[in-house]
């Protein structure tokens, strides 16, 4: 094997290294040949640079090296613990090593550590090791665990000076790099999906049955326990009245808003130079005006455009000094033009107000009684009020001086259409500022809005025949229980024939040991745990008895429930942390998310991000079970926390002459969660449907229609993130992605080797490089190359009713990816998990939910900004910015600002 070599004959514990591959030596026959102790598989070739690795503590080389650090050590140790004395009597001699059993495969380093003072700073070691025993009597252990299934994990070994019980030496430290540690070992329950019909609600409150019969068109008859006050809750439509105002002093813009009938943040700012100061009052001069940002106010929406946003009451009210001299003069406009809204006018004929009902771009004008307290000139307060008739055309509006109704309500034609997008103006309609007027004295404005609303009757229920209206409204008054009470049942029959019984327990939602339980999290800034006192226990019932309303899928899986924390959630640095829940039999899905509080965001999920810390501080979740075991943690697939300072939340590094980023393992790149990104922690996987549900419940996708991303060049896109421009060709491919992350070079190789006999130029260097970044498998805020450079439907073949993936599972549930038979099944499910990193997961009212829920006509688009406010233009002209964009992709429709 050798050729002019000199090896040491008959020299055990060695192992030869060719290529970075180790196999372990059984002896050295001559000065030119070795056996192995295993048959050689390594490549054969000449002129192969190899090694000879030491394996055991007598080889020559190694006690060449220690004598080496002796020599340079030895005074400084020997000054600490004196002059040595003299030699003690040999020792007995110790067990024989192992070959072949354990041995290192390649040191990294050992040149610069040797010849170092103890105690200095050194370099280190990084040791992938070989699995094997250390044949030797140890005195003292410490154990860390490499995990199998982590290729790029290494272990670090490094020395230290210490002085410990006045005795000097080395600590000697062994460490893992890029290796998490296991999670843990808890008893496992196995999945179970039968769902419970026992439903768990607070002492106190009101409790939802939640009972759902999915259309039924049966008869049923219910029996409910004496010992609980089960009632019918009847809900009715109301109108609860709200006001805001706003005060213009001397104190100068921009003048804050009062009140609970429109958004908080809807301050009255100034346009233009024309403003000065009288009576304590501001007065505003023709060619400026005051305007506010949207309002925010809804109202119920319809497909009807007629009737679709009509306020219920609204009273618009100016009080200031409006000059002798005027004609007529817009003084209090509330508008979304185009859309709709009211104006309050100075009228011209005689001494009357206006009002201006606007909707769709018409307007009708409704006219006061002629007013003799009418006086310009002198401090007064004008009003004007609108009420809807909901029967019926119109409705009426009704005037008011110095809080003095001015004859009868005038009936009207139309309604007025108000938007949440709705600002207010003073001295202008809609940035036209020509019918304004000079010397307009403000002291303050205010709008009294009746707000829809609904309120719930409770009604007690009586044992026999019920409607399936009020057996679906049925809940637990348990508002004057105090204390928690044992489990009682109600059941309910069906035609007489099938009974179904619902067991109801006042109080605390009860699980054993090993079920998920609370969530903790753990703040990691400092690069330590530390516990945020805020734990998650969630056992608090949002939703119970959940079934699918569609009776195509009532049947199909068993009732959950949706839980929430008890107490409330982390908040740190103006950034909520939130958890909500799903348990269904022994299944347990928590999906923790994000998003700013109402002090940094008070509208939200609406508002202005900029300026806003988005990122969430380096942070792990634990999973604890009532025992107070922790049963899961929430980190980086390395054991880092989530968001950790290692990386950089943007990739930093060399780029290839296309600018895709050339990933390396020393430099990966692992993204950073923001808010409105989700993760997902379950505690089983999810059973699969049959072949023969999914056919009956899903469109399935056509082979006959062929997909076109076999081309490098056929998926655009492109993620900031990693990329130094907005477009990379062949971005995201699943068919090319790896499962793990990978490197740029690694994944040139897999291309080259996979098994997809279409090969296209996907597979090609030029196509497979850009995907080095992204991966399929679900790790937490891995987006699987979703961007929003591609749009919120992510990669090219994601952009349709299903993801590709999931189609082709849907199709064979038996199907694999050509590139590496890795199972659909197992692309699809991770995928489809991938959705909760996309940041569009908004939080409104502490809850992530669809904006559209229970209102699907809500009015939802960019409104209007502060930008060139200044600047003249045509009224119609409106300069936007987006500040609340709707994403319907995916499985939540959410709103993210921009």
């Amino acid at each position: 094997m050798g050729s002019g070599t000199s090896w040491l004959t008959n020299y055990d514990g060695t192992a030869l290294n060719i290529g970075g591959l180790s196999f372990p030596v059984d002896t050295v026959d001559s000065a030119s040949e070795l056996t192995l102790v295993d048959p050689y598989t390594g490549q054969t070739a000449s002129g192969l640079n190899y090694t000879l690795l030491p394996l055991q503590p007598h080889n020559y080389q190694l006690a060449k090296e220690v004598r080496q650090i002796i020599d340079i050590a030895g005074d400084l140790v020997d000054a600490k613990v004196g002059p040595t004395g003299p030699a003690g009597p040999s020792g007995p001699a110790g067990p024989s090593g192992k070959n072949g059993d354990a041995g290192f495969g390649a040191i990294i380093n050992l040149s610069e550590v040797a010849g170092q003072i103890a105690g200095s700073n050194g370099s280190y070691v990084l040791v992938p090791v070989n699995l094997g025993d250390p044949g030797i009597t140890l005195t003292q252990e410490a154990t860390v665990f490499l995990p199998g299934d982590k290729p790029t994990a290494t272990a670090a070994l490094y020395a230290r000076a210490r002085v410990i019980g006045g005795v000097s030496g080395l600590a000697i430290t062994i460490g893992l790099a890029n290796a998490p540690e296991p999670q843990p070992e808890v008893p496992t329950e196995p999945v179970d999906l039968s769902g419970s019909s026992t439903i768990y609600g607070s002492p106190g409150t009101i409790i939802p049955l939640g009972i759902n019969l999915g259309g039924s068109k049966a008869n049923f008859t219910v029996n409910t326990p004496e010992e609980l006050p089960v009632m019918i809750e009847r809900r009715v439509d109301i109108v609860t009245p709200t006001s805001s105002t706003w005060t213009l002093g001397g104190s100068g813009a921009p003048y804050a808003v009062v009140g609970n009938a429109v958004s908080t943040t809807a301050g009255l700012n100034k346009s233009g130079t024309g403003f000065n100061f009288r009576n304590g009052h501001v007065v505003v001069n023709q060619g400026s005006y005051l305007f506010s940002e949207a309002l925010a106010m809804e109202f119920k929406t319809s497909t009807n455009d007629i009737i679709t946003q009509t306020p219920p009451s609204l009273r618009m009210s100016w009080k200031g000094v409006v000059p002798a001299s005027t004609f007529e003069a817009p003084i209090l406009n509330l508008m979304d033009y185009g859309t709709g809204g009211m104006t309050l006018r100075i009228h011209w004929e005689g001494n009357t107000l206006q009002l201006q009902l606007h909707r769709n771009g018409s307007s009708e004008n409704i006219i006061s009684p002629e007013a003799t307290n009418r006086v310009l000139g002198t401090n007064q307060l004008y009003e004007a009020e609108w009420n809807d008739n909901p029967s019926g055309d119109g409705g009426t509006v009704t005037f008011y001086i110095d809080g003095v109704q001015l004859g009868s309500p005038v009936a009207t034609s139309s309604k007025p259409r108000i938007a949440p997008a709705a600002s207010l103006e003073i001295n202008a309609s809609a940035g036209n500022t020509s019918q304004g007027i000079n010397d307009l004295e403000i002291e303050s404005v205010k709008l009294s809005v009746g707000k829809p609303d609904i309120k719930s009757n409770y009604e007690a229920v009586k044992d026999g025949v019920i409607s399936v209206t009020d057996l679906q409204n049925l809940v637990v008054d348990a508002r004057n229980i105090t204390g928690n009470q044992t489990a009682r049942h109600l059941t309910y029959t069906a035609n007489g024939l099938q009974t179904y019984d619902v067991e109801i327990v006042v109080g605390e939602m009860q699980l054993p040991a090993g079920r998920a339980y609370k969530a903790v999290l753990e703040d990691w800034s400092s690069g330590s745990a530390v516990e945020h006192p805020n734990h998650l226990v969630m056992t608090k019932p949002s939703a119970q008895n959940c079934k699918f309303e569609d009776a195509s899928l009532y049947g199909s899986q068993a009732t959950w429930t949706e839980v929430l924390p008890m107490g409330p959630v982390p908040s740190i640095n103006g950034i909520n942390y939130y958890c909500e829940g799903i348990r269904i039999g022994t299944y347990v899905q928590f999906q923790f998310g994000y998003d700013w509080n109402t002090a940094t965001m008070p509208n939200a999920p609406f508002g202005d991000p900029s300026g806003k810390d988005s990122y969430m501080v380096p942070h792990k979740w634990k999973i604890l079970d009532s025992t107070g075991a922790v049963i899961a943690r929430v980190e980086k697939p390395n054991g880092e926390p989530l968001n950790a300072t290692s990386s950089p939340a943007t990739w930093q590094g060399t780029y290839d002459g296309r600018g895709v980023a050339q990933i390396t393992a020393a430099n990966p790149f692992y993204p950073h969660g923001t808010t409105r990104s989700g993760v997902i922690w379950r505690s089983h996987d999810p059973v699969e449907y049959t072949q023969q549900q999914i056919w009956s419940t899903v469109p399935v996708y056509d082979f006959r229609v062929p997909f076109a991303s076999k081309t490098g060049f056929s998926v655009n896109g492109g993620d900031m993130r990693i990329f130094s421009d907005g477009q990379a060709n062949g971005f995201a491919n699943y068919r090319v992605m790896s499962w793990e992350p990978t490197t740029y070079q690694d994944i040139q190789a897999q291309a080259a080797a996979t098994k997809d006999p279409w090969k296209g130029s996907v597979y090609n260097p030029d196509g497979a490089v850009p995907n080095a970044g992204v991966w399929l498998k679900y790790t937490p805020f891995n987006q699987m190359g979703r961007s929003p450079i591609t749009g919120p439907g992510g990669v090219r073949d994601d952009r349709q009713v299903m993801p590709e993936m999931v189609a082709l599972y849907a199709r064979d549930v038996t199907s694999k990816r050509p590139h590496d038979q890795r199972p659909m099944k197992q692309i699809a499910l991770d995928y489809l998990t991938g959705y909760v990193s996309d940041p569009y997961h908004a939080f409104e009212n502490g809850r992530n939910k669809p904006l559209y829920k229970g209102n699907m006509r809500r009015n939802i688009r960019c409104v209007t900004t502060t930008m060139d406010r200044d600047r003249p233009r045509h009224p119609r002209a409106r300069p936007i910015t987006c500040r609340a964009v709707v994403h319907t992709n995916g499985p939540t429709a959410a709103a993210h600002s921009e």
